[in-house]
């Protein structure tokens, strides 16, 4: 009946995981493409 606990916890932890990962990689390519950094620069500005 307790099974579900850590499954739970793990498939939390995968999930956070993959979260991080995909907003670190979305992050680098961001610093990449200069045409995003001048977004975010007009996007600071106001």
């Amino acid at each position: 009946k307790v099974s579900w606990v850590p499954t739970g916890i793990t498939i939390g932890v995968i999930i956070a995981f993959i979260a991080v990962s995909v907003g670190f990689i979305i992050f680098l390519k961001q610093r990449e493409s200069p045409r995003v950094q001048s977004g975010f620069e007009m996007r600071g500005s106001r």
